[in-house]
């Protein structure tokens, strides 16, 4: 019998996705406090999607994985969902967010890559962040200044390719919208965005 990867209690089957899912690693309890929601959302003109608000359960949890470096956990944001999103995105390369550099070596691994490489899509790491630039010690216009600390890696080939890009938190979608006007020049044949959790008071 499996164990969840939270509460370390085992997971018991007793409903129909633990059922034909056997792999799972969250139990219904730790599960249901983080309250997926599927939410929509455009961002210049391109379709986005965040899985979960951005709730103090989240936070914690994301916390729990980034901050304390606990890479155990990288599944248990999209773990349920990965089969979906792998046939919903099929032919997608992902390109991540970037992630400083001394950050990775600090933690040991890049949080956004760890996080969405269990959806079993191609990875691409497109872009480069230059220096520490921490979104969550700045405010509204110190975010809108993350572009010049982002730049391409290198000349990736991206004509005609199917791009998603992930994220783990969409605030103001600065990010984005500085990897989106990097990436549109390349010419990809579509850019969908895809994030693990987007705050409530931006739409």
């Amino acid at each position: 019998m499996a164990i969840c990867k939270l509460c370390f209690k085992k997971i018991r089957d007793t409903s129909f996705i633990h059922l034909i899912r056997r792999d799972l690693c969250l139990c219904e309890n730790c599960y249901n406090e983080m309250k997926p929601t599927f939410k929509r959302f455009y961002l210049l003109r391109h379709k986005g999607t965040a899985l979960y608000d951005y709730t103090s359960a989240i936070r914690s949890r994301l916390y729990q994985f980034k901050g304390c470096y606990d890479i155990e956990i990288s599944t248990i944001f999209l773990d349920r969902y990965k089969y979906y999103f792998r046939l919903k995105y099929h032919g997608f390369l992902i390109i991540p967010a970037p992630s400083y550099s001394g950050d990775n070596d600090q933690r040991g691994f890049n949080h956004v890559i760890e996080m969405f490489k269990t959806v079993g899509l191609p990875i691409v790491e497109a872009f480069i962040k230059t220096e520490h630039h921490k979104q969550t010690e700045s405010g509204f216009l110190g975010r809108q200044e993350i572009g010049n600390y982002i730049k391409l890696n290198g000349n990736p080939d991206l004509r005609n390719k199917k791009i998603l890009l992930v994220d783990d938190v969409f605030t103001t979608g600065s990010t984005l919208k500085s990897l989106i006007t990097l990436l549109e020049p390349l010419h990809p044949k579509t850019i969908e965005i895809l994030v693990m959790s987007k705050t409530t008071n931006h739409r």
